[in-house]
């Protein structure tokens, strides 16, 4: 069980983290890195307990070794970033290479660290308007401390640290944990990230528009790849009642914000007379849109959208009295860009509330994953295998099964034509 294969032109045990394999991990293994030197698309489903993780890195390192590619591992929670990262580590012990692990801004900002409270959802703006206004010393920091940045880079990238280590080497020469670690992932062999750097377009840019980290020459690995259409509904859909709105309006009245409190008033009105009265859940897209334009100009929307997602009066009023961020403005003008910007959506109404609903999430999801040199679906709990697999929008599949010692089966579907 334990000969090396000859398709692994690689020691393998050289980007394995534990002395030995278990029943069934080199035959994944192989069978990854196999994929990823062929390219293509692979979907690997094992019980938990198995070891996938192990398993499917030496594969997917190796690959990237022999082809000159790069390793990007998308995680669905921070917990299970941490667990590849613990695996990364163990891996960097045995082979010298760069790793990093990249969360969102929200989880690494010392800035607002006993200052104010900053929900998750406005914390892109609240930071965007420190940085821009040059109030955030740890950003400043980074373009003063020269050597000492790179030796903190090279040593988090080759010893990858958990996330509160990384916060603590940040604290400790004054910069902002979130730009040392997107200085570690754009030299990174291996970089661990959440499912919205590889599906979230407002997101993927950190990642996929350097050049560094062009797709082709990037291995992808999603795990618990289960999760993926309701991660990728949950991007592109979204909802937004009346309350909601009139909230808004009173965020924006109580920091100044007079033409936009108004406009709000207008848009409320609006989606009123869109959601009230019987008939069908469902609203003309096109034709509520068009009612807008019509009555209030043609890039009416859109520049309240603007408004709503941009403006500084309402960053410096939340600063300067200490209160929380406007949240129900960021949710209004979030909804905006969605119904103005984005195709797709189906806009539907109840209770009082609008929703812009995505049928087919992951309708570009195929295209998307064949531009990648190889891609890794691993999950323990895809079946029925064939309905996951069109789920995704995959056309068609052979299937190899592997029985292990421990009689727990690691099934190795490759996917293909898509």
């Amino acid at each position: 069980l334990n000969t090396p294969p000859i398709s692994l032109r690689v020691n393998a045990e050289a980007f394995f983290a534990y002395d030995a394999f278990r029943p069934g991990q080199r035959e994944l293994a192989t069978k990854v890195y196999e994929r990823c030197i062929s390219g293509g698309l692979i979907l690997a489903e094992a019980m938990s307990g198995f070891g996938k993780t192990a398993a499917v890195l030496c594969g997917a390192v190796a690959a990237a070794k022999d082809s000159g590619c790069r390793v990007v591992y998308a995680c669905r929670t921070k917990r299970q970033i941490q667990r590849v990262v613990e695996e990364l580590a163990g891996l960097q012990k045995r082979h010298r290479f760069r790793a990093a692990a990249l969360f969102s801004k929200y989880d690494y900002c010392l800035l607002k660290k006993g200052l104010m409270t900053v929900t998750q959802g406005s914390f892109g703006w609240y930071c965007g308007f420190n940085v821009s206004n040059n109030l955030c010393s740890y950003y400043l920091n980074l373009g003063l401390l020269g050597e000492e940045l790179e030796r903190a880079t090279d040593r988090v990238a080759y010893n990858v640290p958990s996330h509160s280590q990384l916060l603590s080497t940040s604290e400790s020469i004054h910069v902002c944990p979130y730009e040392l670690a997107r200085l570690a992932s754009a030299r990174a062999e291996v970089v661990v990230v959440p499912y919205q750097y590889v599906f979230d377009p407002n997101s993927k840019p950190v990642l996929f528009d350097r050049e560094n980290m062009d797709p082709a020459k990037t291995i992808l690995v999603v795990d618990e790849a289960h999760n993926i259409r309701d991660f990728m509904r949950g991007v592109t859909s979204g909802s937004l009642s009346l309350d909601e709105i009139e909230a808004a309006a009173r965020e924006a009245a109580a920091l100044l914000m007079d033409e936009a409190a108004s406009s709000l008033g207008e848009f409320s009105r609006a989606v009123e007379r869109a959601v009230s009265g019987g008939g069908s859940w469902y609203v003309d897209r096109g034709a509520f849109v068009r009612g807008i334009a019509d009555e209030h100009g043609a890039t009416w929307l859109q520049n309240l959208a603007f408004t709503l997602n941009s403006c500084s009066a309402a960053a410096w009023g939340s600063i300067l009295y200490d209160r929380k961020m406007a949240s129900a403005v960021l949710k209004v003008g979030s909804f905006l860009l969605r119904l103005t910007g984005c195709e797709g959506q189906v806009l539907a109404r109840w209770n009082r509330t609008l929703g812009l609903i995505d049928p087919d999430p992951v309708r570009r999801l195929p295209k998307f994953l064949k531009a990648f040199r190889g891609a890794i679906l691993i999950s323990a709990t895809v079946n029925p295998s064939s309905v996951f697999i069109d789920s995704l929008g995959l056309k068609s599949a052979t299937l190899e099964v592997y029985q292990t010692q421990a009689r727990s089966a690691v099934v190795v579907r490759t996917a293909i034509d898509t």
